[in-house]
């Protein structure tokens, strides 16, 4: 039998099992999002470390255009990548709402239908994979030496989409029901791993960029290994039946409207990625070096955003379920002031010490790196500089997920495309290389605008229904 039971003094939930689960329908309110976002945070702090250190091994083993070849199908890989993600994030609202209404049986078949629509995702992929990323390579134009580094790592990459899907369903279905702990010691032993696989396969195997692809794909097996442990030993209630695969048209339906949109805006996003990137190998090797040297530190520019959106979500997810809007707008409210105050340190910090951050990735010591290091530099100050911009986004982003309102995500991604591909046709046209590193920053205003108002308007709608109802 599938139990739910509550420790009130903690605000832990068990699931038939050891308390793994949190519940944030209660207590305070700021305290428990930070509680859920500092595993997330930390997690998201290892899966940068490796990523970054995957870099510096490449760069500074392989050689500067290496790195530069990785980064070149960078939006390749984030297309496959954001839409997995997509898919995943409505996972974890779905699973949220659910264990926000305390519905053991909605909660067990969602699992049956999470697993079905993923291995649903698992074959387009690979389809797509077969037919079509062979010809979207060719049709980026990478520059001539570094090409064939950028279409090994970027197949092997797609191989491994079936760890990816894995990895992320399974820490989103903790996520889901306020276990962000998990996910973290996950991310923490296949950074590791990650890390000794490079040094293996790029230093003793001598494997090239195609080594690093595949230490990141074992580093992602062994990622869901784990949270699939966490689940089956401490959450075994989740664990669905052989009933629990019987196809539910509505609750398939309910998971692909709230991931649908999703994707659809990661898809957007990675189509004008593709176009920047289209642009920028153009400017040839020595600028990209400079402009992937930054993009590499997307995720950590990111981190504090990520970190407190998907709290947000999670917290979000289970007052809808709990049907307590007003504590969902001061969680909202306070989440947003907090990332304000968190921003005027994370954004000197990215600013004053650009230059050794960028250096990280190109040893300025050698005269031919040079020129890129400046690139790079220069694109690391404009982001910090709007980096307020994208916290605000992603709090109103994460929480129109939380609410299962996803359709305004889709939209604000429509919006962000626009100014996407506009700066970078202009790049090209006037063949301005300073013009390009605009690009993503202006990206988050035009997506912001779409999410504020579509949060706003979607808070207001809910919170006169609810009054409403307190009043009959």
């Amino acid at each position: 039998m599938f139990n739910i039971s509550k420790d009130n003094k903690e605000n832990k939930i068990t699931v038939s099992g050891e308390a793994t689960a949190f519940d944030m329908t209660t207590g305070p309110i700021l305290p428990e999002i930070v509680k859920f976002a500092v595993p997330l945070i930390l997690s998201f702090m290892f899966q940068q470390l490796y990523t970054m250190i995957d870099a510096v091994i490449v760069s500074r083993t392989i050689g500067v255009m290496a790195m530069a070849a990785i980064g070149a199908v960078d939006w390749l890989d984030y297309l496959m990548l954001g839409i997995i993600l997509g898919m995943t994030q409505g996972y974890t609202s779905v699973i949220a709402r659910f264990f926000g209404e305390k519905n053991e049986e909605m909660l067990k078949r969602s699992m049956g239908m999470i697993i079905i629509t993923a291995i649903g995702l698992l074959i387009l992929i690979v389809l797509w994979q077969i037919f079509f990323l062979s010809k979207a390579i060719a049709g980026l134009h990478i520059p001539s030496d570094i090409n064939a580094m950028s279409s090994t790592y970027c197949h092997i990459y797609y191989s491994g989409c079936g760890a990816v899907i894995f990895y992320n369903m399974e820490a989103a279905i903790l996520r889901g029901i306020g276990d962000s702990k998990s996910p973290l010691k996950a991310i923490i032993i296949s950074s590791l791993v990650n890390i000794v696989l490079d040094l293996f396969f790029i230093k003793v195997l001598g494997t090239g960029v195609g080594g690093a692809a595949v230490a990141t794909v074992i580093s992602q097996v062994i990622s869901g290994i784990f949270c699939l442990a966490v689940i089956i030993r401490e959450n075994k209630g989740l664990i669905p039946e052989r009933s629990d695969f019987r196809v539910d048209p509505d609750l398939i339906k309910l998971i692909l409207m709230v991931s649908g949109p999703i994707i659809f805006e990661n898809m957007i996003v990675g189509i004008s990625g593709l176009i920047v990137q289209r642009v920028a190998d153009g400017f040839g090797s020595v600028y990209l070096a400079g402009f992937v040297a930054t993009n590499r530190m997307y995720d950590l520019i990111n981190l504090m955003s990520m970190a407190f959106g998907a709290a947000t979500a999670t917290f979000v997810g289970q007052n809808y379920g709990a049907g307590n809007m007003i504590r969902i707008r001061k969680g909202v409210r306070q989440t947003t002031f907090l990332l304000l105050g968190i921003y005027a340190v994370t954004g000197t910090f990215f600013f004053t010490l650009r230059k050794y951050i960028v250096g990280i990735f190109i040893d300025p010591a050698v005269t031919a790196n040079r020129q890129s290091l400046e690139y790079g530099m220069y694109y690391l100050a404009v982001c910090a500089a709007l980096l307020w911009v994208l916290y605000i986004g992603q709090v109103f982003r994460f929480a129109l997920q939380g609410l299962s309102r996803t359709l305004p995500m889709m939209l604000s991604g429509l919006a962000g495309f626009a100014v996407r591909a506009a700066i970078a046709i202009i790049a090209y046209k006037l063949a301005d290389k300073t013009l390009l590193f605009y690009d993503e920053p202006l990206a988050w205003i035009g997506e912001l605008i779409f999410l504020a108002a579509a949060y706003f308007l979607v808070m207001r709608k809910m919170l006169s229904e609810t009054e409403s109802r307190l009043m009959v």
